[in-house]
């Protein structure tokens, strides 16, 4: 252990606690967050939060956030019983400390998305954290060639980080009652960085309509499930000038006025301001359609 850095665990108060500046992840999968608090109720906290203390009796949570949030769901449900966590007191971390174990803590429990990694790490450098890819490579310990992607993943077009991040809702086909097959899905990440590539070439040739005909190209390969074998042969084709299977410009973009998972059924309430009649039946079936639905098949 180095000079200066002092391990203990302590009980902190659940309001003692602030989010660490550098915490990368932007949100918290309700459903996930209720299996954690089960399981905590059950069996404990398996392994404490780690903080740092401040001035005033508080801490900033270095890495923990999501089993802080289970805590503050378990304690409006029951109560005192559950106003404090325990926690491993670190001291002696600078802004680049906290950021590299924000960032590797979330990695290493697969609970960031590539969109969110990126973002963490081009903040790291905007804020003089690191100044090269291999400044971050060694600050995070993640190979070189891995953030280079990642930061070539922000650095596109939102369409593609959408794409990767929540995901577009695709039709897969019509079953034989004339019901539309629908599904959420995300983009892969070399699959993204593929598409950032040809994003830039179709910006060359008519950079309005770029973004429109990369979200047609997004939504194509999605529903038909492409490798990212598919993609990159697609987009050297397209970069070529010789697209296998074209993409119309004519084809109005939709985007989708609802998102449905197995246990969620979101709207889309900016999009539904300016919907259609027939656009709005289309969302009261489907919700209506989705409540009628098994319990298990939800």
């Amino acid at each position: 252990m180095s000079e200066g850095l002092k391990l203990e665990i302590v009980s902190v108060a659940l309001g003692a606690l602030q989010a660490n500046p550098w915490q990368p992840r932007r949100s918290m999968d309700a459903d996930e967050l209720a299996t954690l608090a089960a399981s905590i109720h059950e069996q404990g906290l398996l392994q404490p939060i780690v903080v740092q203390p401040l001035e005033g009796g508080r801490y900033v949570i270095v890495a923990g956030h999501r089993r802080v949030a289970a805590y503050a769901k378990l304690q409006e449900a029951e109560g005192a019983k559950w106003s404090r966590i325990p926690a491993v007191v670190r001291t002696g971390l600078d802004d680049a400390k906290l950021a590299a174990l924000a960032y590797t803590e979330n990695v290493a429990r697969s609970a960031l998305t590539p969109v969110e990694e990126g973002r963490a790490l081009q903040a790291m450098v905007e804020n003089g954290l690191a100044q090269t890819n291999e400044d971050l490579a060694a600050l995070v310990q993640q190979p070189v060639a891995r953030i280079k992607r990642l930061r070539r993943l922000v650095a596109g077009p939102r369409v593609i980080r959408d794409a990767v991040d929540s995901g577009f809702m695709v039709t897969l086909g019509t079953d034989a009652d004339g019901t539309e097959r629908r599904e959420l899905r995300k983009l892969e990440l070399n699959s993204a960085l593929c598409f950032v590539r040809l994003h830039e070439q179709f910006k060359l040739a008519a950079p309005k309509k770029a973004e429109e005909r990369i979200d047609r190209v997004i939504r194509k390969a999605l529903a038909g499930n492409w490798s990212v074998r598919r993609c990159e042969t697609f987009v050297e084709a397209a970069i070529a000038g010789r697209e296998p299977e074209p993409i119309t410009d004519s084809a109005p973009v939709q985007a989708a006025l609802f998102t449905e998972t197995k246990r969620r059924f979101v709207v889309d309430l900016a999009l539904a301001a300016s919907a259609s009649a027939e656009q709005l039946a289309e969302v009261r079936a489907a919700f209506e359609r989705a409540l009628a639905s098994e319990p298990g098949q939800r």
